[in-house]
């Protein structure tokens, strides 16, 4: 992207668990917004978490 090329040498089992802890929490997030936009919480916000300012 920037012209600088950066490579770990991973083995693919760490690789695949950290992409799964990762989509873990990225699930985990997006299910804890719905369901307090589901049950109308007070600190449920369209225009995230900030609300606005």
């Amino acid at each position: 992207m920037f012209g600088v090329g950066i490579a770990l040498d991973l083995p693919e089992r760490l690789w695949d668990l950290m992409t799964i802890g990762v989509g873990g929490y990225v699930v985990g997030r997006t299910a804890e917004r719905g369901i307090e936009l589901w049950r109308g919480g007070e600190n449920a916000r369209p225009d995230g978490p900030q609300g606005g300012r």
